[in-house]
């Protein structure tokens, strides 16, 4: 009599093809391709997932999923694998099989002939062979965990994929280095991350994969401690230095994050972005700050406008006038970069009271303390926090003078500096009051003496 023809599929897979030619599958289908041949069966259908492990069950595997709706829609009547763990390392799975098997009519076929899920021996030997893949891939992953463990004791280098700056054995790339510096201290000195990412981009510096790098990829660049020469583990640090050189130093490190994590710049949704000089940063003669207003005559235009409603004043002339005066300061008083050697200090005393706020709400959270106590603890911290904020802010002022291109003149290296760092050297070294123009002819046109820009404080 001769065999049943049926419509067969060949699911072919290998965890790691370590090669990269793809020849182990092909060996696979080959010796599958065979033994259809000999069951006299149709092959309608290939579904080959190379270099995809089965052994976790969230990790997607777009040919098997595949195979196994189409059996669902009935278009296959048998299924022919290399070994049975091909298929599957799931109890879950495998039992799925051995219903089809037992009792929808499914013929599961392995090359080595160890799989028959219509006999009660064969659904056994299945059971057992998946359950001892299953329990070699646990003791596999502890293994791992714990080799990572001592390599974290021992503080080595340990990157799944290679680090932006480093070499996969953790050796320092330059290149990539210079650039993770320069992100730091213009990211400290205020310029946005928006601002940094497009001048990267812009430059043709991409990422290890090869691509741009993106504004996830800049946060993650702007938070791994590794930069540091700290130790991590699921992305927090441990406590512990590393064994390989640091790119940065800690207290520019530190700084950064106090800047990323403030709780006050989180609450209130406030970001790094900045469109012109002047945002936030000029006042009226009345002594109300002025806030910027656009659009209402034409797309590039934009303005200034008293929060008393003294005025609307054209903001174009009075930025150029503001920075050339600041250009003019500088290039007059030969400021040159500095950095405050405070900012270690300042970084600590900034994570401390983070730290502080976060047991107090803890300490809240399990009833320690009642609301009374948590809201005077907490106003204590915020006010703390408000004046390691300020210290920073002077901090970062530092930075932004220090990071002007030492190459040219102070005036010149300020103009051809980003958005964020020239209002963050305004900022922190003048006052600038706006005044009313007045009325009549000549009203309408620019005039210096209404804006009254002020130095705080010698550099």
């Amino acid at each position: 009599m001769a065999p049943k023809t049926r419509d067969a599929a060949l699911y072919l897979r290998i965890s790691m093809d370590r090669r990269g030619d793809g020849m182990a599958v092909d060996r696979q289908r080959d010796l599958a391709t065979k033994l259809a041949k000999e069951r006299g069966w149709n092959l309608v259908g290939e579904y080959v997932d190379n270099s995809i492990s089965a052994s976790r069950i969230n990790v997607v595997r777009p040919a098997y999923n595949q195979l196994v709706a189409d059996y669902e829609a009935g278009k296959l009547g048998a299924i022919i694998a290399y070994d049975l763990d091909r298929l599957t390392r799931q109890p879950r799975q495998l039992e799925d099989w051995i219903d089809a098997a037992e009792h929808r009519g499914l013929a599961i076929v392995t090359l080595n002939g160890e799989a028959d899920l219509t006999t009660d021996g064969g659904r056994l030997f299945a059971r057992v062979r998946v359950a001892v893949a299953k329990a070699e891939t646990e003791r596999k992953s502890q293994r791992q965990k714990d080799a990572n463990a001592q390599r974290r004791e021992r503080g080595e280098f340990r990157q799944t994929s290679r680090l932006f700056g480093y070499t996969v054995a953790g050796q320092i790339i330059p290149e990539e280095a210079a650039v993770v510096r320069n992100v730091y201290e213009r990211f400290v000195a205020g310029e946005s991350i928006r601002s940094i990412q497009l001048d990267l981009a812009a430059r043709g510096i991409q990422s290890v994969r090869g691509s741009v790098i993106s504004r996830p990829g800049m946060n993650r660049m702007l938070t791994n401690a590794r930069y540091a020469g700290r130790m991590t583990f699921d992305r927090q640090q441990t406590g512990h230095l590393g064994t390989w050189e640091a790119i940065l130093p800690g207290a520019l490190f530190d700084t950064a994050q106090g800047i990323m994590t403030d709780p006050r710049r989180l609450s209130k949704r406030e970001g790094t972005d900045r469109k012109h000089v002047g945002s936030g940063l000029y006042f009226c003669e009345c002594g109300r700050r002025v806030r910027m207003t656009g659009g209402k005559k034409g797309r590039d235009w934009y303005g200034y406008t008293c929060a008393n409603v003294c005025y609307t004043r054209s903001g174009r002339d009075i930025d150029e006038y503001v920075e050339a005066t600041v250009a003019a300061w500088l290039d007059q008083n030969k400021v040159t970069p500095h950095q405050d050697e405070a900012a270690n200090e300042e970084a600590t005393d900034l994570a401390r009271l983070r730290e502080r706020l976060a047991q107090v709400e803890r300490d809240y959270d399990d009833d320690l303390i009642d609301a009374q106590r948590y809201n005077i603890k907490r106003a204590k911290i915020m006010a703390e926090l408000d004046a390691a904020g300020r210290a920073q802010q002077r901090s970062r002022a530092s930075a932004a003078l220090a990071s002007l291109d030492s190459s040219k003149t102070p005036s010149d290296a300020f103009l051809a500096a980003p958005l964020g760092i020239r209002a963050q050297i305004v900022n922190e070294h003048f006052t600038v009051t706006l005044r009313r123009q007045g009325k009549g002819q000549g009203s309408r046109g620019f005039r210096p003496e209404s804006v009254q820009v002020e130095r705080k404080r010698a550099a």
